[in-house]
């Protein structure tokens, strides 16, 4: 949603205090599943040098080579369909985790005069006019934490 020339007003202190441990969670399990991606990619691969290489890739470029290496392992076809799926799961999930964690939460008045609450998208922000807002509550984003927690605990069990 695009807003032209509409005051923004960043959350204060205590106004952020209520959405730490939202936020929190969904940070938390986030880096737990980057982890385990590393663990996939060992377990995968075997391969010592791709596994270090792999340290220093993007969560998004790990995603991509563990599900290469899904599609190469030696599994049933319906194995690797619910392992392709996980971490189909896992990238829908860094989409939403990247917008809250690299773009600040906000308020702002909407044009029937009520405060709404959203996180400025700066990735859309190509002119100075224009300020973009994705509508964003706490309820969201426990919920993409509770996602991240519950697909965490399935990769877990998925033995690889």
């Amino acid at each position: 949603m695009e807003i032209k020339r509409r005051p923004v007003h960043l959350l204060s202190k205590n106004e952020m205090a209520k959405w730490n441990s939202v936020v929190g969670d969904m940070v938390m399990y986030h880096g737990a599943i980057e982890f385990m991606s590393l663990q996939w990619i060992a377990a995968l691969s075997e391969d010592l040098v791709l596994h270090n290489v792999a340290v220093d890739l993007r969560f998004a470029k790990r995603i991509e080579i563990i599900q290469m290496l899904i599609e190469r392992a030696d599994w049933a076809k319906n194995r690797k369909q619910q392992a392709a799926l996980l971490w189909k799961e896992a990238a829908s999930l860094l989409e939403k985790r990247n917008k809250l964690v690299h773009n600040p939460i906000c308020t702002r008045t909407n044009s029937e005069g009520k405060i709404e609450i959203g996180i400025i998208d700066s990735k859309k922000m190509r002119r100075t006019d224009t300020l973009a807002i994705i509508p964003f509550s706490r309820g969201e984003i426990a919920d993409i934490g509770n996602r991240l927690c519950k697909l965490f605990q399935r990769l877990q069990e998925f033995s690889v």
